[in-house]
């Protein structure tokens, strides 16, 4: 991710074509960014940086709430939350701090490990600033920009205390205001209204509880269309252009819905939402403060804590009939060969649809459209061995130490093996042992070209240095039973007993 991030600055500032960076490993391009940023001074911007973050680092990423990620454990193999999910990230972000008289401005949720000293203090260059909601009176000033009206002191009293004048809350409040229908954008009967403000009842609740409190009756308060439609787009793992929207909603294959409305087959056509619909319902969200729209990319999003708190909303039957309309949308675009693609944006529909088949739990399905092209394409062409383990979490509910949630076992196989690789190169002992049970799988299910394969992984994941004979002996086995294939089928069942032997 941060190479992405390098090569596209590189790009900027040198005015040079993508394709010469692509081809250099991250630390060399690492080293060449701050060589740039030494010799002239570049204002840098890092937004949402917590992306890069171990406590990040899960099939469900674009979902989780600020609450959550404070608590965060590593899904993965028991790292630092807040180290970056790739070595060469820390070392990049270390190097940046000594990157004058260049300035890097960086926005995250989590402080990053490479930027504090053991005792969690700032390193030196570091400026840590935590960011608290705006001054009650540009709260206001904000509030009212968006048609309320009322007593000046009582509406920022309100804001400050019960979102610490949060924007992206405080826009959602215009909107539920705005909304109140016995006197549109009139805070002072708004707020004493058992219909309006005192139904919110957040007395009992704290500061962030009362956030989320009121994005959820801002959200609740959607019409059923638009609310459709924000929830399908809190399952999607990111921005979006208006043609995606688009597609999404005038899918004709989706589920249908019992209230009616979009991707409902059951409609009539002359029911179904037309493009003014579409673009009336979209302006409904973005009205009310919970969907954002980026003029400079042409994309539309929700904010992360939006997205958390809608996708935490969603019953499994709804998580399933919108995750079945994302699955047929991004199935039907045509892309190019997944083998031929050189960026992670050019898998990015392939990751879409496995990531929708996991949230529905439709993991043999999941499996079915990551195994073959997809996970070669992610290993071998783009060696994004973070995305791939973030991707394959979702089939291990329980963890790591877990089974896989596949029937057949030539899958369980290939999802044990394909994670051992990935994470071979942070952490060679869980790579270790998921290669160990992908073995034992190939063994009792008698996959013997697969157990050739795992055999092979185990012998590369183990330390040089003090395996040097287990290497041997792996590679020799491996060998052995790559030659009794073309045996009888006795010699073939010998050399899968010396493995099993090895193998305990």
């Amino acid at each position: 991710m941060m190479a992405d991030f390098c090569c596209h600055a590189l790009v900027y500032m040198t005015q040079k074509p993508i394709a010469q960076f692509r081809r250099m490993r991250p630390k060399i391009l690492g080293e060449y960014l701050v060589g740039e940023l030494q010799q002239r001074p570049w204002l840098v911007v890092l937004d949402g940086l917590e992306r890069v973050l171990v406590a990040y680092h899960r099939h469900d990423a674009a979902q989780v709430l600020d609450a959550d990620a404070a608590f965060a454990v590593d899904q993965m193999s028991g790292r630092d939350p807040c180290a970056a999910i790739r070595s060469d990230d820390d070392e990049l972000l270390r190097r940046l701090v000594a990157a004058g008289p260049s300035k890097i401005v960086v926005s995250s949720r989590l402080t990053p490990r490479a930027l504090m000293n053991s005792s969690h203090v700032a390193v030196p260059g570091v400026r840590r600033q935590i960011l608290t909601g705006l001054r009650p009176v540009d709260a206001e000033a904000m509030i009212r920009r968006c048609g309320v009206v009322g007593d000046s002191q009582a509406i920022r009293a309100y804001l400050q205390q019960n979102c610490d004048c949060h924007p992206l809350v405080v826009g959602a409040l215009a909107g539920l205001i705005n909304d109140y229908p016995y006197d549109r954008g009139n805070f002072d009967r708004w707020v004493r209204d058992l219909n309006g403000g005192m139904a919110l009842d957040l007395g009992k609740l704290d500061l962030v509880k009362r956030q989320n409190h009121i994005l959820l009756a801002a959200i609740d308060a959607l019409s059923p269309n638009s609310r459709r439609l924000l929830h399908l787009l809190s399952i999607l793992q990111s921005a979006v252009d208006f043609k995606t929207l688009e597609g999404l909603s005038l899918d004709r294959e989706a589920p249908a819905h019992p209230s009616g409305g979009i991707g409902d087959p059951e409609m009539k056509s002359s029911d179904r939402p037309s493009l003014r619909d579409i673009v009336a319902i979209v302006r409904d969200i973005e009205k009310r403060g919970l969907l954002q729209y980026d003029a400079a990319e042409k994309r539309y999003d929700l904010h992360p804590v939006v997205r958390g708190v809608a996708a935490a909303q969603l019953a499994h039957e709804e998580t399933r009939q919108l995750g079945q309309n994302v699955v047929d949308y991004f199935t039907s675009k045509p892309h190019d060969p997944w083998d031929k693609v050189d960026t992670l944006e050019g898998v990015a529909d392939g990751i879409q649809v496995v990531s929708a088949f996991v949230r529905m739990r439709r993991y043999s399905e999941a499996f079915q459209a990551l195994e073959g092209d997809l996970a070669n394409a992610l290993y071998f062409n783009l060696r994004a061995h973070a995305e791939i383990l973030s991707l394959v979490r979702g089939f291990f509910p329980g963890g790591w130490d877990e089974e896989p949630v596949l029937s057949d076992p030539a899958e369980c196989w290939y999802l044990l093996n394909l994670t051992a690789a990935s994470m071979s190169p942070t952490s060679e002992q869980k790579a270790q042992e998921l290669f160990q049970r992908a073995i034992v799988v190939s063994l009792e299910a008698s996959i013997i070209g697969s157990l050739y394969i795992s055999l092979v992984g185990l012998a590369g994941a183990l330390d040089e240095r003090s395996r040097e004979a287990d290497i041997t002996r792996l590679c020799s086995l491996a060998s052995e039973l790559a030659q009794s294939v073309e045996r009888p089928r006795a010699s073939v069942h010998v050399e899968a007993q010396r493995v099993q032997t090895f193998n305990r």
